[in-house]
């Protein structure tokens, strides 16, 4: 996959909002320079499980075996960086490691896919880093997973973050990069999509630092466009040059829901427009349904489009299964074992006409007039028993073991 530009992402913790840009300039990083890095002073936010860094990256040909993106280094240890994203210099394939100097632990998780080295092509990249588990997303897409030995990247204080080598003048990093930033929080599969489109909310609490590579100067700063102000001190023959892509329209639309009885409701009541639709199986547009607030007449799975200006959400299905059911009067109804495992009894002191057993979704999948009723082939989750009676219709949530 060759895009425009490339984007590495390191999800040790963004979200993005509806921004649309011109970006014209990213930083250069010449691999024959001591100086030819930036560093980042503030420690505060390095003990933490989980964290996000992210930048558009264009790899020209490497001199040191793994010139590092970004690391936080200790000087500990032979000087060993505690954390960083690197390149192999033979394969193109991005690396993430970490070493716990105090607890002598150490661990790495490696891409499946290179991206393009010295051919002049930008691309995405991503890795992240949740208490111990880490992704690796190429071009937006999960390339590589696994879980490393010490999942939080507190560090020594002190230290800075350094963009483009490690701890001393050592595995410089040659080429591009641009809209680099960092978070205190893991991004989502969806919110990696999003960053190879689209800018970072500057008001996120947990965007640490934003780089986009418009503001600085040799022997300057790296401007953070983040509400942290915190400025990369940049060394010399870092370049300002030319070489970026324009970003599009990103969209964020609240299409969140919530029930009340029978009747759903979308949590954004200041929306253009709404379109209700029965998800049962493929979705299907319901005629009419255009308000923020939907109840079905019959039971089912439904979703709701939300529409601000150009841009539309589609929200979670949700199932409505207690349309038709007439509260039992007088009468007393149990069901057991609750959870069960191969089947359940229903005692009840009316007659028992008919019972039904729905999935969380909605489908009917056991249908039985007995009081003792088979669930052996039922998978394990959650269900609803409609139990029909001579007094009226009682529905009853039980788990499958």
């Amino acid at each position: 996959l060759i895009m425009n530009k490339i984007i590495t992402s390191l999800v040790l913790f963004a979200s993005t909002l509806t921004f649309a840009q011109s970006n014209n300039f990213c930083a250069e990083f010449p691999n024959s320079n001591s100086l030819s890095y930036a560093n980042i002073s503030d420690d505060s936010f390095s003990n933490y499980d989980q964290v996000t860094f992210a930048t558009w990256v264009k790899s020209e040909l490497q001199v040191y075996a793994y010139p590092r993106l970004i690391s936080r280094n200790s000087t500990a240890g032979g000087g060993q960086s505690r954390w960083n994203v690197s390149l192999n210099q033979t394969t193109g394939l991005v690396h993430f490691g970490m070493q716990d100097e105090i607890n002598n632990q150490a661990g790495s998780l490696v891409s499946n896919t290179p991206i393009m080295v010295g051919i002049g092509s930008w691309t995405h990249v991503a890795v992240v880093l949740s208490a111990g588990n880490v992704k690796i997303y190429i071009n937006g897409v999960e390339d590589a997973n696994g879980t490393i030995p010490w999942g939080s990247l507190n560090s020594t204080s002190g230290l800075p973050i350094r963009i483009g080598a490690e701890a001393a003048a050592y595995n410089h990093f040659s080429g591009k990069l641009d809209e680099l930033a960092l978070w205190t929080r893991a991004l989502s599969a969806q919110e990696i999509s999003d960053l190879m489109t689209c800018q970072p909310d500057m008001n996120d609490i947990d965007l640490q630092f934003y780089y986009n590579m418009e503001a600085f100067s040799n022997l300057g700063t790296f401007v953070d466009q983040s509400s942290k102000n915190n400025d990369a001190t940049i060394g010399d023959y870092i370049a300002k040059i030319p070489d970026a892509m324009a970003y599009g329209t990103c969209c964020v639309v609240d299409a969140n829901i919530s029930v009340n009885g029978t009747t759903i409701s979308a949590d954004n009541t200041t929306a253009d427009s709404y379109q209700w639709y029965n998800c049962d199986n493929v979705p299907v547009l319901i005629p009419g349904e255009t308000n923020s607030s939907f109840t079905p007449t019959v039971n089912g799975s439904y979703s709701v489009e939300v529409t601000e200006g150009s841009c539309a959400e589609t929200s979670n299905c949700e199932s409505i299964l207690t349309i038709g059911l007439n509260e039992l009067s007088n009468s007393t109804m149990i069901l057991y074992p609750n959870p069960a495992s191969a089947s359940i009894s229903i005692d009840s002191d009316a007659i028992i006409e008919e019972v039904n057993i729905f999935s969380m979704m909605g489908d009917l999948l056991v249908k039985s007039n007995e009081s003792i009723i088979s669930i052996s082939d039922l998978s394990p989750g959650v269900y609803y028993a409609n139990v029909k009676t001579i007094s009226g219709t009682q529905q009853i949530k039980f788990i499958k073991k």
